[in-house]
Formats: C-alpha cells, sequence, structure tokens
C-alpha cells in the first residue's frame, strides 16, 4: 500500500518534468526546423496541390472496400476538407507555447528589421546626418545580419549624390548590383549628380564619361530626369559640348527639352570662366528659337554669366556675341562717315548710329543690331550687362515673358552694374517699383560694394536700411564692415559691437582685420589682433599665417635693401616704423607659438567614421572657397 501510494504521489510530479521537458524539445525542435521548414514547405505544397486529384479519386474509388482504413474523412457526413483550405487555414496557437518561444528563443528581442532601418536611415538623411546613416548600414545592420534592402541603397546612394560624395554613391552603387539588386532610373539619376556635386571636376568627368558609355552599351533608355543630371554633369565638370550633345540626343529620343534643360546649360556655361558669358548667350538664342519660355531662374542664371564669366572667343573662333549680332556683315564705314569717329566702346557702351544712340539686348527675341560695328571692353560686368538692357532692359525682357523679379535678381543686379551711386540709387527705383523688399544678405552686400570702392560713409549710410526694414545684422554684417577697419581704435569699435550683439570674432572677420593692417603697414595693430588671437583662443587658417610670414620676410627684405642702399620705399627708412618693426619681430614668434593652426579639412572627412584605407585613395584636397561660419557666444 505503502509503494501504491509513494507512487501515486510521484506520478504527478513526474508527469510536470515530462511536460516540461516535451515542451522544451518542442519550443527547440521547432527553432532547429524553422529554416528547412520554409525552404521545403513551399515545394512540399505544391507537389501535394499537384497530386491532390489522384490521391482523392484512389481514395474515392475505395471508400466500400471494408479492408480500407482511414477513409471515414472522406464521408459528407462528417465535413470534407480540401488541402488548399487545409494550407490557407492557421492553426490555433498555444499561449503556453508564445510564451515558451518568447523566453527559449535564440534571436534578441531588440532586433530592427530591415523596415525599421529604412525608416532611421530616412530620417538620419533628413537631418543632414549622411555619416550617421552610412554608419547605420556599414556598420550597425552587419552587425544585426540585417541584408539591405534596394530601399536602403537607393536612399544612400541618392544622399551621397547630393553631397558630391562619388567615390561613395559608386561604391554603394556596386554593392547593390552584387547583391541581385537591379538598378533603377534613381539610382543612375543619382549618381550623375554625384559626378556634378563632386569637389574634383576631373574625377566627376571621369565617373560620368564611364557611366555614360556603360548605358549606352547596354541601350538602356533614360528619361527626363536622367538626361538633365547628365548635362549638369558635364556642365559642371567643363564639358559643354558634351551637354549640348545631350540634349539634341534627348530631341532625338522625342523627349521635350524644357525650360529646366536650359537651366542646367546655362549652370554648364557658369563652369567656363573665360568663354562662358559669350556661350550663355548662344545657348539664350536657342532657347528662343526653341520658343522655350524663360523661367526666374534661367533670368538669375544669365546674371551668374554677366557676374563669374568673360566674354572671351570659343576656342579661337570669332566672339558668338558679333556672330549673334551679325557685325561681320557689317559694311566697312567711309571716311566721310560720323561713325568713323567713335566705334562702339562697352565702357560706355554707346552704339553710335546717325541719328541717335541704341542699347542692344541679346535677351530678346528679336535684337536690333543693324548700326552696331563694333564691340570693345567686355572684361567689364557692367559692360556685359550693358549687352543685356542694362537694369531697365533686363527687367522689361522679365516683364515681358511674364516673369517676376525676386531678392536673388535684384542682388546679381547690385554685383553687376557699375560701382557708383548713380547706378545704385536706378537700382533701388527698380526694386521698390517691382515691389521686392530687401533683406539682410542684399544690404550686406550693398555695404561690401561700398566698401570695396572705398566709400566709407557710404558704406554706413546703409546700416540706416536696417532700421527701415526692422532687419538685424548678422556675422556676415560685422564681416564686410571689417572691410573698412582702416585702423586700431575702428577695429576695436567693430569688435565691442559685435560682443554687444553677442557675436564672436572668426577666422574670416580677423582675416580682414589683419589684412588691411599689413597693406598699411602697421606693426602695432598686427601685434594687438595677435593678443586678441591668443585671448580668444582663434585657430589661424593657412592663409593668414601665410599672409604674417609674407609680410615678415618682405618687410625684413626691404630694411635689409634700405640700408645697402638700395632704393626701397621710404617707409622702410623711417626710424618709428623700423622700431614698431622690431617690435613686432619679437612678440610675433611666442604668439604664433601660442595660436593653433586650423588646417582645411577633407570635403569627405564629414562622412567617414574609420575609413583609413579609403582616405589614402582619395584624390588631394583643392583649395575650396572661405566659407563665413557664424559663431555666437
Amino acid at each position: 500500500m505503502e509503494n501504491i501510494n509513494t507512487c501515486a504521489m510521484a506520478y504527478p510530479r513526474m508527469t510536470m518534468r515530462w511536460s516540461f521537458l516535451f515542451g522544451v524539445s518542442r519550443t527547440l525542435t521547432r527553432q532547429k526546423n524553422h529554416i528547412w521548414l520554409r525552404y521545403f514547405s513551399a515545394n512540399a505544397i505544391s507537389h501535394i496541390s499537384s497530386n491532390k486529384k489522384e490521391f482523392v479519386r484512389k481514395l474515392s474509388s475505395k471508400l466500400n472496400d471494408p479492408d480500407v482504413f482511414g477513409t471515414l474523412s472522406l464521408h459528407g457526413s462528417r465535413g470534407s476538407q480540401s488541402l488548399d483550405s487545409i494550407n490557407n487555414q492557421e492553426l490555433p496557437v498555444d499561449e503556453g507555447d508564445v510564451e515558451e518561444e518568447k523566453h527559449l528563443s535564440f534571436q534578441p528581442a531588440d532586433r530592427k528589421s530591415v523596415e525599421e532601418f529604412e525608416k532611421e536611415i530616412s530620417q538620419l538623411i533628413e537631418k543632414r546626418k549622411l555619416k550617421d546613416a552610412l554608419f547605420c548600414l556599414e556598420v550597425t545592420m552587419k552587425e544585426d545580419r540585417i541584408q539591405p534592402s534596394i530601399g536602403v541603397f537607393s536612399l544612400l546612394i541618392g544622399a551621397c549624390g547630393r553631397e558630391g560624395y562619388s567615390k561613395k554613391a559608386f561604391s554603394l552603387f556596386n554593392q547593390m548590383k552584387k547583391k541581385g539588386f537591379d538598378p533603377k532610373d534613381c539610382h543612375y539619376t543619382a549618381l550623375f549628380n554625384s559626378c556634378a556635386n563632386s569637389p574634383w571636376k576631373v574625377d566627376g568627368l571621369q565617373r560620368a564619361k564611364i557611366l555614360r558609355q556603360q548605358l549606352n552599351d547596354r541601350n538602356v533608355l533614360l528619361n527626363r530626369a536622367q538626361y538633365h543630371a547628365m548635362i549638369k554633369a558635364f556642365g559642371h565638370c567643363g564639358e559643354i559640348n558634351t551637354a549640348l550633345q545631350i540634349v539634341d540626343e534627348m530631341v532625338s529620343n522625342n523627349l521635350v527639352v524644357t525650360t529646366e534643360s536650359f537651366s542646367f546649360l546655362l549652370q554648364a556655361c557658369i563652369s567656363l570662366p573665360e568663354e562662358g558669358f559669350a556661350r550663355a548667350v548662344l545657348v539664350w538664342m536657342k532657347l528662343r528659337n526653341m520658343r522655350v519660355t524663360p523661367s526666374i531662374f534661367s533670368y538669375n542664371l544669365m546674371l551668374r554669366t554677366v557676374r563669374d564669366c568673360d566674354a572671351k572667343d570659343v576656342n579661337g573662333q570669332q566672339n558668338p556675341i558679333e556672330s549673334v549680332l551679325l557685325l561681320e556683315e557689317k559694311p566697312d564705314l567711309q571716311a566721310n562717315s560720323m561713325l568713323n569717329q567713335s566705334i562702339l566702346s562697352t565702357s560706355e557702351l554707346m552704339i553710335v548710329t546717325d541719328q541717335l544712340t541704341v542699347r542692344p539686348n541679346l535677351l530678346a527675341e528679336k535684337i536690333k543690331s543693324s548700326n552696331i560695328m563694333a564691340l570693345t571692353g567686355l572684361e567689364k560686368t557692367e559692360n556685359r550687362l550693358a549687352l543685356l538692357g542694362g537694369i531697365e532692359g533686363f527687367l522689361e525682357e522679365m516683364n515681358k515673358d511674364h516673369v517676376r523679379p525676386d531678392i536673388k535678381t535684384f542682388s546679381l543686379l547690385l554685383e553687376t552694374i557699375a560701382s557708383n551711386p548713380k547706378e545704385e540709387k536706378v537700382l533701388m527705383e527698380q526694386m521698390k517699383a517691382c515691389g521686392v523688399i530687401p533683406d539682410i544678405s542684399f544690404l550686406n552686400m550693398f555695404i561690401k560694394k561700398r566698401q570695396f570702392r572705398q566709400d566709407y560713409s557710404g558704406a554706413q549710410e546703409i546700416l540706416s536700411y536696417f532700421q527701415d526694414y526692422q532687419l538685424f545684422p548678422d556675422i556676415m554684417t560685422f564681416g564686410v564692415l571689417a572691410l573698412g577697419c582702416r585702423t586700431l581704435p575702428e577695429a576695436d569699435s567693430l569688435m565691442s559691437d559685435m560682443e554687444n550683439a553677442g557675436f564672436r570674432v572668426n577666422i574670416e572677420i580677423f582675416g580682414c582685420l589683419l589684412k588691411n593692417a599689413i597693406v598699411r603697414r602697421n606693426c602695432f595693430y598686427i601685434v594687438d589682433l595677435l593678443k586678441r588671437a591668443v585671448k580668444m583662443n582663434l585657430a589661424l587658417d593657412e592663409k593668414a599665417v601665410k599672409l604674417l610670414d609674407k609680410f615678415k620676410r618682405e618687410t625684413s627684405e626691404a630694411i635689409a635693401k634700405h640700408d645697402r642702399g638700395l632704393k626701397v620705399q621710404k617707409v622702410y627708412g623711417e626710424r618709428g616704423f623700423r622700431e614698431s618693426f622690431k617690435i613686432f619681430c619679437l612678440e610675433y614668434k611666442p604668439h604664433m607659438q601660442k595660436l593653433e593652426l586650423a588646417l582645411e579639412p577633407h570635403p569627405w572627412q564629414q562622412y567617414r567614421y574609420n575609413l583609413s584605407k579609403e582616405r589614402a585613395s582619395d584624390p588631394p584636397c583643392p583649395p575650396l572657397s572661405k566659407k563665413t561660419v557664424q559663431n555666437k557666444k
């Protein structure tokens, strides 16, 4: 009896133990077979479906056979169910099994899916955090063993293209193809954008040529967006002829050439500083001939060519502007003609005729050039603007095309007009008539223009516009005001105003003050600036260091020549200057040892986290354009 009771007591414990072990075994078996189940399930189901009819037919033939076992489910009285419904039916899940899988699963509970990674990368790109987005793909997803989708590659290739990170864009494109994804239209567009935005024109042009050749070899049909990206890439890299060929290719492929297409061509002209304006005139003529209406971007780009580009002959041929004006067909001037006394001089840009003086407008649909004899002086921006009708003529053509000028238009006009109060007054009157309100950038440019012509009192007058339009100075305002600080008291007053406004001196403003001090050979001014730089922990850039070294070296050589009796400027023989220069030499080395040197970073360094091998193969960093960095307290 005791044995029976002992067995009865042990039975529940054994049952619980075997139940637990059976549950663990069932869970582990389910996880172990999870992979091959997914692989063979499709084949098994398809095989069953194909033989289902034959299988049922055989069983039905033996329904009435008493020796056959297991045919009861085929009777209609018990209900029948097809294999398709069984396959699609979701089996009931036991709550205990769910809990066991949750605790016994070997997958990390916090592992993200590829969709979640794609969403995270998209958010990082929107915040312009390309470095973190690349880290998410190349490190985090690899650690979690998540295979990237084509959406992840599309996001990152597009972001690298917009930032000009051409090397990484092409690398991601090759990785995407190795993983079996077929390239889409957006990928080719992004690759051409990366070539266009690359800091190195040679590298970008080489990549663009290879990519275009591959597309041609594969007979890939391109859309308008891809053609525009190609025009942008070759145009920014200086291949204007290739860009024009691409436009002709668009026409041959029955793609409509739009205003945007010509805007990319005008951007290509801007990349040619020697002949860009002449090329832009030809592009504009083609725009008019194709009956394409220009937009505000087209007009602003034309102003950029006026500001940034010259009008020299193209490939040693005749000046294209003269070809547009048909000057080669004009008859020779007669000796007794009034025109012999004055040939067209674009320093005044007056077209001398028998009775009146006219100005051509190369933007118009019909150019009046019958009385033009010659062109000179196109190296000046105001003369190139005069060929487009001047301020009034330019705005008049915009009005004919129903295009309203914006603040960017007037900012570009301000940079291209002659530097005199008369032209500036006309510009402000036209600006008021068009209902355009100046912004802080326009007023800063206005101050800069007057500073460059040494109209320091006129530059101070612009400050009254800040109150009229309720604008507040920014760091750029103090930067352009620094151009007029000729003496140490003026510089001291400027830096005090900056401190009161909540700004601190940056390297750009320091460079302006230092240049003014060196030009005027004011050694006490220079020493004071060095002391302030040490006090503010300001890191000097390479340009400032070279400026100081050049001043020290050339001044020492000039004083030595004066002592040997050679002819130099009188200032090098003055006692006061020589004593101040000695003080500068004594203070120069100790202060330079305390200052740090801020080297120009590699353009792609901001997107890297640890790519030493890639960095070694990158092209050297060229001198980039100086950017003003706003440093607030």
